[in-house]
């Protein structure tokens, strides 16, 4: 798509010119600082700053000025490649051989009877979807939302519920931070992100007063590839080559064509994402079928302004929950103050407006369930590509 390549040109533009603007800040940033941690994201660019600080790279230790981080902090979202927790799963030993703290988070929900109360976040997405209910702590997902009808990704909610805030939150904990503010006469806390020279434009100042944002690989001006090459020759404590990918959750729409071959190649990735995609439509056709069974009487009833007896049939015929029709609610209140037919049409698009989408959401910009987009002739027509966002750092996508 024309427009989707200009999209794309766009985000390249800015990055280029993020980059060319670039101003080291690292003796005003690590002036402040003591003690740092890592986010682990378990991709390429985290994991060439675990094994620079593991071997005390020459060229790490003077941008860092000595400072080495003592922890590494990884965000699981429970939907994960294989690929992924494999590797993490297998740097552990190699933290733990150098002393270097390795923690595993997870967003946790004082609802969900499982151990921590952790929902991954497909789980969440699909249960929060059907019930009817906003607040979705939703992956940026592909709609008709632009104005001028070409495909765009949603808002995103997943990285900062699921990653940043739960890294934020551990991390508080771990340096005795107390309402912001870490113990009288203690350092700033240094949080480094692996985030590489080609992606510059997404470096950010940090809004805690108790840490600032450092980005190693910025200051040492590697790029993902000089990580790769640095990785080539690395192994595990077993002496097997080292094996990074991307990390991203295994549905995560900022995937280009041939990121999405690599999900469809491993079965269990490729079955959570499908199984995903297939609960969101499902649940659109539930609640699109749920009001079309009762649209006449609605209509009937919004013409006689009988919207005790309205109020009963939609919560009759309401597929989600009791919190989910919270807001249908307030939209029967609303609608008492209008004509007939635009009762009917505010109800209608109230209840079709599935937990705040205006339209069935996709993976992919093709906007069709994932079983039906042809992936090889995606490839073949783009390309390797280029993914078409990131997260801030924290997912490696």
């Amino acid at each position: 798509m024309k427009e989707y390549a200009e999209q794309l040109d766009i985000f390249a533009k800015i990055k280029k010119g993020a980059r060319e603007q670039f101003v080291t800040r690292r003796e005003a940033r690590l002036e402040e600082t003591n003690r740092a941690y890592v986010s682990f994201g378990a991709g390429v660019q985290s994991t060439a700053i675990a094994f620079l600080v593991m071997e005390q790279h020459p060229e790490l230790v003077e941008v860092c000025g000595g400072r080495l981080p003592e922890m590494f902090m990884f965000a699981d979202t429970g939907d994960e490649p294989v690929s992924v927790y494999e590797h993490a799963e297998r740097m552990t030993p190699l933290f733990d051989a150098h002393d270097i703290t390795f923690e595993i988070v997870h967003k946790r929900y004082v609802d969900v009877d499982t151990p921590g109360g952790f929902k991954p976040l497909a789980e969440h997405v699909a249960d929060r979807i059907s019930a009817g209910r906003g607040g979705v702590n939703n992956p940026p997902f592909w709609t008709f939302a632009d104005t001028r009808g070409i495909p765009t990704p949603t808002w995103r909610r997943c990285t900062v519920a699921y990653k940043a805030r739960e890294l934020d939150k551990r991390a508080r904990h771990y340096f005795d931070v107390y309402a912001g503010q870490l113990p009288e006469g203690e350092d700033k806390v240094c949080h480094w992100y692996g985030i590489s020279w080609d992606e510059v434009d997404r470096m950010r100042d940090s809004d805690e007063e108790w840490k600032v944002n450092f980005y190693p690989l910025v200051e040492m001006r590697w790029t993902r590839d000089d990580c790769i090459e640095y990785l080539s020759d690395k192994t595990y404590l077993d002496g097997t080559p080292v094996l990074v990918v991307k990390s991203a959750c295994v549905y995560c729409p900022y995937r280009s064509a041939s990121k999405w071959q690599d999900v469809r190649d491993e079965p269990e990735d490729w079955d959570k994402a499908i199984e995903l995609d297939r609960a969101i439509g499902e649940t659109w056709t539930k609640f699109n079928e749920a009001f079309d069974a009762i649209a006449d009487e609605a209509r009937e009833l919004c013409f006689r302004e009988e919207w005790d007896r309205l109020r009963s049939l939609m919560w009759g015929a309401w597929p989600g929950n009791a919190k989910g029709f919270e807001k249908m609610d307030r939209y029967l209140g609303d609608a008492r103050d209008m004509d007939s037919e635009e009762a009917f049409e505010l109800l209608s698009n109230r209840w079709r407006r599935v937990a705040g989408y205006e339209q069935r959401p996709y993976l992919t910009k093709h906007l069709k369930p994932l079983e039906e987009v042809d992936i090889d002739q995606w490839v073949e027509d783009e390309g390797e590509g280029e993914d078409f966002g990131e997260c801030g750092g924290l997912c490696g996508v």
